[in-house]
């Protein structure tokens, strides 16, 4: 594989850009008060990420060349943020803002320049999505094993399907690693789903938002480990589908 990378799903590399440096930055800051002989800061937060890349692009001649820096060209000329995966890195992609392309012609047949990125969502995502069925059955509550990869703290979507009338239900949701619980109550009943939807921060029985019953904090997954889900409140008949994408600093 070359050392290329693809922006919003178009491989660069078809264009004769190969990347030869890269400097990938990963930053925590945090907002300061100054007292007398010292400051004190609160959590610290996750700045925007910077990727910047040493390239050059390669062609068969001077006419080549500049045909394949307007497509490059094209292809960056994307306004809001697309997925960018790097060949050094191919199994995660990040949500990348073109934002500049820099550099000089050395010959007919070369251009070595600059190209930066910046991340405002500074993690980046796994290009496979997990989905992990469960059956909640022989007991209730009921924990389940979830393990996970990467190395942040995942935001997971959760959908039960009820296997019998639950009227009323209060359904818990609990990942008892982090301490998150969401409870969730009101009507379901067979064969109906009901949605939570961390990363949106919303609860949608059949497909509809279902916030009135909602407490608590909706539940994340830890990155790398064994996360042990607690279900309350769902019956012995329920599947409970688990589905999210690994993250990475």
């Amino acid at each position: 594989m070359s050392n290329s990378l693809s922006f919003n799903g178009f491989d660069l590399g078809v264009y004769g850009l190969i990347v030869t440096g890269h400097d990938i930055s990963t930053e925590h800051r945090a907002l300061s008060t100054q007292l007398l002989d010292k400051s004190h800061a609160g959590y610290s937060f996750r700045t925007p990420k910077s990727i910047s890349l040493d390239v050059v692009v390669v062609g068969t001649s001077l006419t080549n060349l500049k045909s394949q820096l307007d497509n490059i060209r094209n292809i960056l000329n994307e306004k809001a943020s697309a997925n960018l995966i790097l060949d050094i890195q191919n199994d995660r992609y990040w949500l990348a803002r073109f934002e500049s392309f820099n550099g000089k012609y050395h010959s007919p047949l070369m251009f070595s320049g600059n190209l930066i990125f910046t991340c405002y969502d500074p993690l980046a995502y796994s290009v496979s999505e997990l989905s992990h069925g469960h059956t909640l059955d022989v007991e209730d509550p009921k924990t389940i094993e979830e393990t996970t990869g990467g190395t942040a703290l995942i935001e997971p979507v959760y959908t039960f399907t009820a296997g019998d009338d639950i009227t009323p239900a209060t359904l818990k949701v609990k990942n008892l690693n982090l301490d998150e619980e969401l409870t969730w109550v009101g009507n379901i009943t067979t064969a109906q789903t009901l949605v939570v939807d961390v990363p949106r921060w919303i609860v949608e029985l059949v497909g509809s938002a279902s916030m009135s019953g909602v407490s608590g904090q909706f539940p994340r997954l830890l990155p790398g480990q064994v996360n042990n889900v607690k279900i309350t409140g769902f019956g012995l008949l329920g599947t409970l589908n688990i589905k999210y994408r690994n993250k990475f600093m």
